[in-house]
């Protein structure tokens, strides 16, 4: 599977698309405003299937982009996230999780791959995370509309961090769902692990007794080869 075409930067497509990628990216991912944003949500990545997504960003706005792989196979995906000059900022390969930070330095659309290429049987299951918020000019001149204004902006610029906080509050709780799911799965599917090697170790001890038994009757039973003989 390819990349989802949804943003405009047509250079940055590099493999066929599909429409389900089309439909999901152009919910989660579409364009930026001025206001802090985030974006969440699980996505089943296929044996040797590599995904793409496009968010929309200004020059100077803050950018914020993690995954978490919570099922399949050894929890691990390749990632990397590139500019709209198609510049790679941020790449892993083979990792379970993963966190980028910083200011974007160009408008335009930024494209997010999470790839499962390297696995030839194994899906993954990946919980991603993408969150933006204002530039720096709209920080400098907020923070300048709520010194000239007075109380009342003040109070409104309080309202704002209130708002942000609770954003994040509730972005830490997700990571601490998505953590919990793939530490229950997890423990699933070692004790399914255990009970099959528990199994298997049973068997073989009831296949050891009986043969110890048939061996030792077979020892007793030895034929008596003076049947007809005698003094």
């Amino acid at each position: 599977d390819g990349s989802p075409p949804v943003g405009t930067s047509m250079a940055l497509w590099s493999h066929p698309q599909s429409l389900a990628a089309i439909l999901i990216a152009s919910v989660f991912f579409g364009p930026s405003s001025a206001k802090p944003s985030e974006h969440s949500m699980t996505y089943r990545l296929g044996p040797r299937e590599e995904q793409c997504f496009f968010q929309s960003l200004n020059s100077g706005q803050l950018l914020e982009v993690e995954f978490q792989v919570v099922s399949g196979g050894n929890l691990d995906i390749d990632y990397y996230l590139a500019s709209p000059s198609n510049r790679v900022m941020d790449s892993v390969r083979r990792k379970q999780d993963n966190l980028f930070e910083g200011r974007v330095e160009e408008t335009g659309d930024y494209k997010i791959c999470i790839s499962n290429a390297f696995s030839q049987v194994t899906g993954k299951e990946v919980f991603l995370l993408i969150m933006y918020g204002m530039d720096e000019e709209e920080e400098a001149d907020t923070e300048k509309i709520s010194k000239d204004e007075g109380d009342i902006l003040n109070i409104k610029v309080g309202i704002q961090k209130t708002e942000q906080l609770l954003r994040q509050i509730r972005v830490i709780q997700d990571h601490l769902r998505v953590r919990e799911a793939r530490h229950r799965k997890t423990a699933k599917s070692n004790l399914h692990r255990v009970n099959v090697w528990s199994m298997i170790n049973i068997s073989y001890i009831l296949v050891v007794g009986f043969l110890q038994v048939v061996a030792i009757r077979r020892f007793f039973n030895t034929p008596n080869t003076n049947k007809h003989g005698g003094f």
